[in-house]
């Protein structure tokens, strides 16, 4: 019997080296292939959640490509932990708007409710990004990698594990590298030792976090529990990001955002780890007075939402030439 991520990678990676050979032999539009190639990849993992899990992705959590008309850059970008592609589509949508083609991915365990959370493993999130890089890279040249949270990890993860020659930039908001050590005493502490998930309310009255208002604010987008399993590998994350050394820093331009009243990540090293392993860093910092949450890719939450995707289209388009 295989194993579990034996079986999600097949699902999710089967298409790939048929579609990068496909490509190479024929004349077919590139992205109306990449789009199919995509779409069967979604519809696998919907499939696998019914099968294992007698779930479905929610209606608008699947991933999501957005085709532009700029045909040489392309741009991945990787919502963050029990969330779905929504928590970065307002970004992605703007930057569709100048020309970019973006593709959002759907972590594995993610998109739905009940235990589907709870069964999010590192390794399979490793192989998505590794996936939709080599998936894009058959149709464009240069490709920004980035996202929110956990998906700004996972971006940082692959560049310095692949210096992978095809990432031209790197754009990271509110990056988890490790844990605000508020939220971790709250959820590490005897609310993990009761059971494997809590539900996202319960764990609102008892946190009051800011960070939770806005997940309890769009939660059709979001995993409806606080999964105490997948928990787990989020920090085994944590520490091989924080323990991992450079003997040389990357060239690969970064952009850097979050804001300080940010009660979710550990701030300092969310600073720090990119400067450590980065030669150029471009800081957008969102000061503690506005009381931006983590969540700074939502317009109605960010007052400064506007000149933060302008600073990141322009960033982008720099880093492009």
């Amino acid at each position: 019997m295989k194993s579990l991520f034996a079986v999600v990678f097949i699902l999710l990676s089967a298409n790939s080296n048929a579609y990068s050979s496909r490509i190479v032999h024929n004349d077919c539009t590139c992205a109306t292939e990449l789009q199919e190639k995509l779409d069967n990849d979604a519809r696998d993992m919907n499939d696998f959640y019914h099968n294992k899990f007698d779930s479905y992705v929610k209606i608008d959590n699947d991933a999501e490509f957005l085709e532009g008309s700029n045909k040489e850059n392309a741009i991945i970008l990787i919502h963050g932990f029990i969330a779905s592609p929504f928590e970065v589509r307002a970004v992605a949508k703007r930057l569709n708007e100048i020309g970019y083609t973006v593709y959002m991915p759907l972590l594995y365990g993610f998109g739905a409710d009940g235990q589907t959370a709870n069964a999010g493993k590192l390794s399979i999130w490793r192989e998505q990004i590794k996936a939709a890089v080599k998936s894009l890279s058959g149709c464009y040249k240069k490709i920004s990698l980035g996202g929110i949270s956990l998906g700004a990890a996972l971006a940082t993860d692959y560049v310095l594990k692949t210096h992978d020659p095809k990432i031209s930039s790197l754009v990271l908001m509110s990056p988890y590298y490790d844990i605000s050590q508020s939220v971790a005493k709250l959820i590490v502490g005897p609310l993990s030792s009761v059971k494997d998930s809590f539900d996202l309310s319960t764990l609102f009255t008892v946190s009051h976090s800011d960070d939770l208002v806005e997940i309890l604010k769009f939660k059709r987008y979001y995993s409806n529990i606080m999964p105490f399993n997948t928990l787990q590998e989020l920090f085994k994350f944590s520490d091989e990001l924080k323990a991992k050394e450079s003997v040389t820093k990357s060239n690969v331009p970064v952009f850097l955002a979050y804001s300080e009243f940010d009660t979710t990540i550990n701030l300092e090293t969310a600073d720090s780890l990119p400067r450590k392993h980065f030669n150029n860093v471009q800081l957008f910092k969102l000061p503690k007075e506005l009381k931006v949450p983590h969540q700074i890719t939502y317009a109605s939450s960010n007052p400064r939402f506007d000149e933060m995707l302008r600073k990141i289209a322009h960033f982008i388009g720099v880093s492009n030439f």
